[in-house]
């Protein structure tokens, strides 16, 4: 009776002993409550129950009993924690738009997780963690101080995926971090987190598996992956999954339908099953079978790293009979990290997001990307410890951190700086990066560009181009011209050939004003031009051939229109709907026929007083919307048709032909409203 009391969202754990087992196996089916049953043997148990009950039946010795009880406690709730957040990938995203949309995002997280595990390790780091959590622990949850005095005692490398499977406030402050990319704790967490990756790399499975992990999500979530398929899906928290099918079943609970037991995000909540197939010759997060290093070895664990792609591959839904939510099927497939699409936005966001010195990946690396992600505050005090590192005899990386440092009071507006006496201090000194960043400050991009024209730096040119000219397009062709008035076009052939394609992407100008542009240069050669023309002609060719088609499907339109006009004006129409189109009911007189055929009741019709007279003038309800519009745009238009005739009417009349347009354009005539 207590078993039925209890609600279904519950977790119950049943000890029983084996004189009572074989009966409550046969009925654990019936009571989605119990998560597992613990069978305390005093003999040798044996029942061939067990063969069919195996994901739920435990045979533990008494001595074990509460440690294997915690442990299955702390993996249910490990994944109650889990619930992954996760980042989707474009493969058919402009390029152009990856640091600003869902593709940023899931670029920006994967650049992350690989700089925090790829920080140079120091014995100071797990000190710092323990401190750290210490100090927060004090003040908010005493309780959980031993744990840390724990770690402090007996943690080491090898041990990161023990600790990361046990019931210790670690694994849901660390998954948390991950998922809301917590740059603070990730940092902190920087050798917790690389551990782990250490211990899965050399555990790394060495065959293809196939693994399961069951997940409720809201379902704006699982219509986003739906819509989804076929493209890239990272998940950026450390993703656990079972190589036994029940087993991800059971941690999605219990999916009865009780609409009045049900709180409102249960409501929008779906069940989703993902089925995973992994090989491990993709080059990409490690993953490994971890049964050895959890804490409940029956379920034959597979940890995926922080980070992994997978390709999304199909979707379906199974229906689990009445009174039960359907499950949604997920196949999803271990994508290369290397495929040529991915790496291809990786180094551009690369290049120009993340900043080129991140190739390093050292501390001051990690500092100039929280600069990129706009964690000013943190950013600044990652460089006042690192200038605090900094030898007194290194001058150049001293110099480097505080001009970082300056960079990061600037962006918080912390100074005032007044840019007219910066500008003369910095030209007074040839001080470029500083007339750069000022000007920058200014948003004067042109002035940027003629800055480094001046200055024939020709490299920055173009990577100018490219920073600031989505906000400023004419950067393009002032760069243009620039390169091909220099003397030898030759020595320039890669910038003006890069700018030359920005320019007919975004049809910026057109052909002739390109080749007039470049002919005041001599040694520009017809070569330099043939890919740029051969593009051109092409995309015309096919704006010809669309026009033309649209032009056919015009004029066939047209035909059609004037010979059904021609039809109502002579024709009869007839009206054979025996119901109002409005009310739906049967039509009884007056009632009103209109041309579009639809029919209404008098009073269902639409009225309206007429201009010129007196008379009432009927709508047709369903189409009035429609005719209005039409004949707005031709009310519209009426004036300057009847300009436009004026005009040329004046101008075939009068003789000074000049005197005309010009008494025209002093009107204002032409002038658009």
């Amino acid at each position: 009776m207590y078993i039925r009391s209890v609600d279904l969202d519950k977790l119950l754990i049943l000890i029983v002993s084996e004189e009572t087992a074989c009966d409550l196996i046969q009925r654990a089916h019936s009571y989605p409550q119990i998560k597992a049953i613990f069978i305390v043997p005093r003999t040798k148990f044996k029942n061939e129950l067990l063969a069919k009950w195996s994901d739920y039946v435990r045979i533990v010795p008494i001595n074990e009993l509460a440690t294997r009880m915690n442990s299955f406690k702390s993996r249910w709730l490990r994944n109650e924690f889990e619930r992954f957040h996760f980042d989707l990938f474009n493969t058919t995203e402009s390029i152009g738009r990856t640091s600003s949309d869902l593709n940023g995002e899931f670029l920006t997280s994967q650049y992350l997780i690989h700089v925090i595990i790829s920080l140079t390790p120091s014995v100071k780091d797990k000190d710092e963690f323990v401190n750290q959590c210490t100090n927060a622990l004090k003040k908010y949850n005493p309780g959980l101080l031993k744990d840390v005095q724990e770690f402090r005692n007996d943690y080491t490398p090898s041990d990161a995926l023990t600790y990361y499977t046990k019931p210790t406030f670690f694994f849901k402050e660390l998954n948390m971090a991950l998922r809301t990319r917590n740059v603070e704790c990730l940092f902190l967490f920087r050798f917790f987190i690389r551990d782990i990756f250490d211990q899965l790399t050399q555990k790394q499975c060495q065959h293809s598996v196939r693994v399961y992990r069951g997940q409720r999500m809201q379902k704006e979530e699982r219509h986003l992956l739906e819509q989804s398929i076929g493209q890239l899906i990272s998940m950026n928290s450390f993703f656990s999954t079972s190589l036994n099918r029940k087993v991800a079943l059971q941690y999605l609970g219990d999916t009865n339908i009780q609409p009045k037991k049900m709180n409102k995000t249960e409501m929008y909540e779906e069940y989703v099953l993902f089925e995973i197939y992994a090989n491990p010759e993709c080059r990409s997060r490690p993953f490994a079978i971890i049964e050895k290093n959890s804490a409940v070895s029956e379920e034959q664990e597979v940890l995926f790293g922080a980070g992994a792609i997978f390709h999304l591959k199909s979707v379906h839904c199974e229906d689990q009979g009445d009174g039960h939510h359907p499950i949604w099927i997920f196949q999803i497939e271990l994508a290369n990290g290397e495929e040529h699409e991915l790496k291809y936005h990786f180094n551009h966001f690369h290049y120009n997001y993340a900043n080129e010195e991140l190739i390093k990946l050292s501390f001051s690396s990690f500092g100039l990307l929280l600069c990129n992600m706009e964690k000013y505050k943190f950013g600044s005090q990652l460089f006042r410890r690192i200038l605090r590192n900094v030898s007194s005899n290194n001058l150049v990386e001293q110099a480097r951190c505080q001009k970082i440092m300056g960079h990061i009071t600037s962006a918080q507006h912390y100074v005032d700086i007044d840019v007219t006496r910066a500008m003369v201090a910095c030209q007074k000194y040839n001080f470029k990066g500083g007339v750069i960043c000022l000007y920058d400050k200014a948003k004067l991009y042109q002035q940027i560009l003629q800055y480094q024209m001046d200055n024939k730096d020709n490299d920055e040119i173009v990577a100018t181009c490219r920073k600031y000219g989505d906000e400023d397009p004419q950067l393009w062709i002032q760069a243009l011209s620039y390169f091909s008035k220099l003397k030898s076009a030759d020595g320039c052939r890669k910038e003006i050939q890069q700018i030359l394609k920005y320019i007919d992407e975004n049809d910026l100008l057109s052909p002739l004003l390109v080749i007039q542009t470049l002919s005041n240069n001599e040694s520009t050669s017809l070569d330099l031009l043939k890919d740029y023309l051969i593009r051109k002609l092409r995309s015309e060719q096919t704006q010809i051939e669309k026009d033309q088609t649209e032009i056919r499907r015009f004029r066939q339109e047209t035909g059609d229109i004037i010979k059904k006009i021609k039809t109502l004006e002579t024709g009869p129409t007839l009206c054979q709907d025996p119901k109002c189109s409005a009310c739906k009911m049967d039509l009884d007189l007056p009632c009103i026929h209109f041309f579009c055929e639809h029919s209404f009741h008098e009073h269902c019709a639409y009225a309206i007083e007429s201009a010129t007279s007196s008379e009432i003038i009927y709508e047709c309800p369903l189409c009035s919307g429609d005719n209005r519009k039409w004949l707005d745009l031709i009310n519209s238009q009426r004036p300057d048709k009847d300009i436009h005739e004026t005009f040329h009417r004046e101008l075939d009349k009068e003789q000074d032909k000049f005197g005309v347009v010009a008494e025209f354009l002093g009107r204002r005539l032409f002038d658009k409203e």
